[in-house]
């Protein structure tokens, strides 16, 4: 029984993970010519942003990467926003 349920787990683990990668590579391929800045970059966020909300990753961390983004501090301001960003 507990194999079933740890294999279950492990399933819904992948297909999360594996929905959240679509998801990125979706905002990120949308984002390209966007530029820096301009109502561009900011659609590219709040898509970022709902991306990482679908995928449950959590409120705070979706703030703190957004965050980092809008303020222009990207990759600098927290290692977070180098794993999800890059």
């Amino acid at each position: 029984m507990p194999l079933k349920l740890l294999d279950r787990l492990r399933a819904g683990l992948q297909r999360t993970a594996t929905e959240l990668g679509a998801r990125l590579d979706g905002v990120f391929r949308a984002a390209e010519g966007a530029g820096v800045g301009g109502p561009g970059a900011r659609r590219t966020i709040d898509a970022l942003e709902e991306a990482l909300l679908q995928a449950d990753v959590g409120v705070a961390a979706t703030e703190r990467i957004t965050a980092g983004l809008r303020g222009g501090r990207a990759a600098q301001a927290n290692p977070v926003c180098i794993s999800v960003y890059w």
